[in-house]
C-alpha cells in the first residue's frame, strides 16, 4: 500500500520521458545547424548532398519531440496537483497503468498534430545550378491557404498559449492547496491552551514559516522559474508567428526588394536556438527546484562514474596481464 502510494506520488516517470524528449531535440538540433554551417563554411559537397536528404526528416521529428516534451511538463504539474488536492476520483489516471496510458495519448497525440510538419515543404534538385545552390525547398503544404492558419490558429494555441496558461494557474492552485493542507494539520495537532487569540494567531504563523517553508518553496521556485523559462522561450516564436501569419508583409519581415531583412534571419534562427535553450535548462530547474530530484540526479552520476571506474580497472588490468 505504501509503495503503491509512493508511486502515485511520484512524477518521476513524466521527468525521465521529458528528459529523452529533450535529449533528442538536442540531438536533431546538432545535425540540424551545426552540420548545415560546417559544411557550408568549409564548402563540402558531399555533407551538402547528405544533410538535404535527412533535413525534413529531423524537422519533422524535432516538432513532435518539441510538442510532447511540454506536456510532459504539463503531466507533471498536473500529477501534483491532483495528489496535493487529495482528488480520489482521478487517482487512476496517476497509478503506473494511468501514467503509461497518458503519456501513449499524449505521444499520439503530439504525432497526429504535427506529422503535417514532414511535408511542409519538398526538396527539388537542379543539377544546372550552381554548387550549393543545387537544392530549392518548394512549398507543399505551405502552399495551401488554410495550412498556415491551422499552424497558428491550433499548433501555436496548444503548444504555447494552453500549457502556459494551465501551468500557470495550476501552480499556483498548488502552493495555495499546500499552505491549506498545512493550516489544517497546525489546527488537528497544535493546542495552543489559555493563550490570547492574538498570541496564537502569532505562534501559528511563526510555526507555518517553519513548517510549510519547505513544501511551499519547492513549488515556488518551479513557478518561478518554468514560467520565466517557458515565457522566454517561446515569446519570440510567438511574436514571429504573429507577425507571418497576420502581417506576412511587414517591412520587419521582407525588404523593399521582396527579400527576407536581417532581422528576420537573426530573429528566426533565435528561435531555434531557443527552443535549445528551453531544453538544456529544463533540467537545470528540476536539479535546483527539487531536493528528491537532485538526489536520484547525483545518485544517477555516481553510479555511472563507479560502474566507470570499474570497467577502467578491469581494463588495467587486462594490459598488465
Amino acid at each position: 500500500m505504501n509503495s503503491s502510494k509512493s508511486k502515485l506520488k511520484s512524477p518521476t516517470i513524466y521527468l525521465y520521458v521529458l528528459a529523452i524528449l529533450d535529449l533528442l531535440i538536442c540531438l536533431f538540433y546538432v545535425p540540424f545547424f551545426a552540420v548545415d554551417a560546417f559544411m557550408l563554411y568549409h564548402r563540402i559537397e558531399y555533407l551538402y548532398h547528405i544533410w538535404h536528404a535527412y533535413v525534413l526528416l529531423l524537422y519533422g521529428s524535432s516538432r513532435i519531440a518539441q510538442f510532447a516534451a511540454t506536456y510532459m511538463v504539463l503531466l507533471a504539474t498536473v500529477e501534483r496537483f491532483i495528489v496535493v488536492g487529495e482528488f480520489e476520483r482521478v487517482f487512476f489516471f496517476f497509478s503506473t497503468k494511468g501514467r503509461y496510458l497518458t503519456i501513449g495519448f499524449v505521444l499520439v497525440v503530439s504525432v497526429a498534430l504535427r506529422v503535417p510538419a514532414f511535408f511542409d515543404y519538398e526538396i527539388v534538385h537542379y543539377e544546372e545550378c550552381p554548387q550549393f545552390e543545387s537544392y530549392v525547398f518548394m512549398p507543399m503544404l505551405t502552399q495551401f491557404t488554410t495550412y498556415p492558419i491551422y499552424n497558428f490558429y491550433v499548433i501555436t494555441i496548444l503548444h504555447v498559449f494552453v500549457p502556459f496558461a494551465i501551468l500557470l494557474i495550476l501552480n499556483f492552485v498548488i502552493i495555495a492547496l499546500t499552505k491549506k493542507k498545512v493550516y489544517r494539520r497546525l489546527n488537528r495537532k497544535q493546542k495552543f491552551g489559555e493563550a490570547s487569540r492574538i498570541a496564537s494567531m502569532m505562534r501559528r504563523e511563526s510555526v507555518i514559516v517553519h513548517v510549510d517553508r519547505k513544501g511551499i518553496s519547492t513549488a515556488t521556485r518551479t513557478i518561478v522559474f518554468l514560467v520565466f523559462t517557458y515565457l522566454t522561450c517561446n515569446i519570440i516564436s510567438v511574436f514571429m508567428n504573429i507577425l507571418e501569419n497576420v502581417y506576412p508583409d511587414s517591412s520587419l519581415l521582407v525588404d523593399k526588394d521582396g527579400n527576407s531583412t536581417q532581422f528576420y534571419t537573426i530573429a528566426a534562427d533565435l528561435v531555434s536556438i531557443m527552443v535549445v535553450v528551453n531544453s538544456v535548462t529544463r533540467i537545470f530547474i528540476y536539479v535546483i527546484c527539487s531536493s528528491n530530484f537532485r538526489e536520484e540526479v547525483f545518485t544517477l552520476i555516481s553510479t555511472i562514474c563507479a560502474r566507470l571506474r570499474r570497467v577502467c580497472c578491469c581494463r588495467g588490468k587486462q594490459i598488465e596481464l
